[in-house]
């Protein structure tokens, strides 16, 4: 026996992915803003937030019951396709509270997520430290008990939403037994401070700050999901955001075709693959024509390369030079006992190394290479890669 499997959207997808395109339209005319002004100003984040609630896709990962759209997971990332066609990270404005929040007791829920639901409140994730990314069994941060509550004490990096979150999701090792728990954390509580807000290569409307805690003190009822849970409702996190991302990504190609409107598009610069890469995209209704796609690894994650692009104008044409620039050090290191190893250790995380084996790091022809661009601006072929 065999089974069809049916792809079209069902009428409900199909109404989501029209008013999803809708709001994204209305956010799109902020994008040239966002650009120039590298975010945006209050009146503009007010406007979106009307369009959002407007458009009733707020909190689409929270319950009806508590104020949120109340999406299956298929019905988010319909939503999400839908988003990821507008630049500078512009659908993080459509708030989707981390999903932890769902784990809230009662009183919790009053003060935090609810809150969050109607984009009164905004929260920021608080996982990743100098020595834990992906793996957050390697936090350092400590919640030592205080009495009834606890003293959080360490670092976090890349606090996505940051600078415009009034609380944070914080996980440290809690108690005698360092179990890994989420605390929820007032922005204002003393002993919690920015450290710095790095610059990096690409435009996003919210900040990425590092964040210390101090001895912060917060009560009994600061833990999320019971002491122990931290890992269980991070994992479930991850998983999620992952799951949007990948959404985003596949709406981005919308941006394609829109880049292909404009013959004078001759580069696209992005890093939100982490991979390095080059390729050409050919304009699918005339493929003399097109642009280079030039994207970069790992600028976020290990800021320790940079791709540095130049437009050269040749007269009779253009040519891109992008090379890549991280630090002169020997691959391979053998133990971790000296700066050099763990320097080394850094470049092979970093994929900046193209002779590796880590397959994101791309081929040479993905990293010091020329490439041609003739009037009126079709796709050539140069030193380092094929057209």
């Amino acid at each position: 026996m065999t089974t069809d499997m049916e792809f079209a959207y069902t009428p409900r997808l199909a109404e989501l992915r029209q008013q999803a395109q809708a709001l994204a339209a209305v956010i799109a005319k902020y994008e040239d803003e966002c650009e120039q002004g590298n975010g945006l100003g209050p009146d503009a984040h007010q406007a979106i937030r009307e369009a959002v609630l407007a458009a009733g896709l707020q909190a689409i990962n929270v319950p009806v019951r508590w104020g949120g759209a109340g999406l299956s997971v298929l019905e988010q990332v319909v939503v999400q396709d839908s988003l990821g066609s507008l630049t500078n990270a512009l659908w993080d404005t459509v708030w989707r509270p981390a999903n932890p929040l769902l784990a809230c007791t009662p009183s919790q829920r009053e003060r935090y997520l609810i809150p969050a639901v109607r984009g009164e409140r905004r929260d920021a994730v608080a996982i990743t430290e100098e020595t834990a990314g992906s793996d957050p069994s390697a936090v350092r941060t400590t919640a030592v008990k205080d009495g009834d509550g606890y003293r959080i004490t360490g670092n976090k990096w890349f606090v996505t939403v940051g600078d415009v979150a009034d609380f944070l999701i914080v996980l440290a090792v809690a108690g005698p037994g360092d179990a890994p728990t989420l605390f929820l954390v007032d922005r204002d509580a003393p002993g919690v401070s920015i450290v710095r807000t790095p610059r990096y290569t690409h435009t996003f409307v919210y900040e990425h700050p590092e964040f210390a805690f101090d001895h912060v003190r917060v009560g009994p009822d600061a833990v999320l999901g019971g002491v122990g849970q931290g890992y269980e409702l991070t994992r479930g996190w991850f998983t999620e955001e992952r799951l949007m991302i990948a959404a985003r990504t596949i709406g981005a190609a919308d941006l394609l075709a829109l880049l292909h409107r404009f013959p004078n598009v001759v580069l696209w610069l992005n890093g939100h693959t982490h991979t390095n890469a080059i390729r050409p995209r050919r304009d699918p209704a005339d493929p003399a024509r097109g642009f280079w796609e030039v994207t970069t690894c790992a600028v976020v994650d290990w800021p320790c390369q940079t791709r540095v692009v130049e437009i050269l104008d040749h007269g009779e044409y253009l040519s891109i030079v992008t090379t890549m620039v991280d630090h002169d050090t020997p691959t391979g290191a053998a133990s971790l006992e000296t700066t050099d190893d763990l320097a080394a250790l850094h470049r092979e995380l970093a994929a900046n190394i193209p002779w590796g084996t880590a397959t994101l790091a791309g081929t040479p022809r993905d990293r010091n290479v020329e490439l041609r661009v003739i009037p009126p601006f079709p796709l050539g072929r140069l030193s380092g890669a094929d057209s």
